[in-house]
């Protein structure tokens, strides 16, 4: 009797100590691999460093339509060091990146914006 209360105390005791993950701050940042300024049709390079849980992408392109929380290009059970988008307009893109990390507390994120030219 006393081995089941013992064993079922150090379960709990377990269970409680897993849980005390606390919800880091978000580790990311993101630059472009060259310069700000490309040709139409070639591809813009990010050079994403962090380890953050998730990061979706926004093209800055007038009129895009995204999927609900952008474009999902990186998850926790992947890495990312890098990510290409090819623009065939000429302008000027706003680029946003958003990365964070998400736990049963709740969500961490940041907010990262370059801005380009596309020739």
């Amino acid at each position: 009797m006393k081995l089941k209360h013992i064993f079922a105390i150090l379960l709990m005791f377990i269970g409680l100590s897993s849980c005390d993950k606390a919800l880091e701050d978000v580790d990311f940042n993101v630059a472009l691999s060259e310069s700000n300024t490309y040709a139409a049709g070639s591809d813009v390079v990010f050079k994403i460093s962090g380890t953050p849980n998730w990061v979706t992408f926004y093209s800055g392109k007038t009129g895009a339509v995204y999927p609900a929380g952008g474009v999902a290009i990186k998850n926790i059970s992947n890495s990312l060091t890098t990510y290409s988008f090819k623009y065939a307009d000429p302008g000027t893109y706003v680029v946003t990146f958003l990365a964070g990390n998400t736990n049963y507390d709740g969500e961490k994120t940041v907010v990262k914006e370059l801005t380009i030219t596309i020739n």
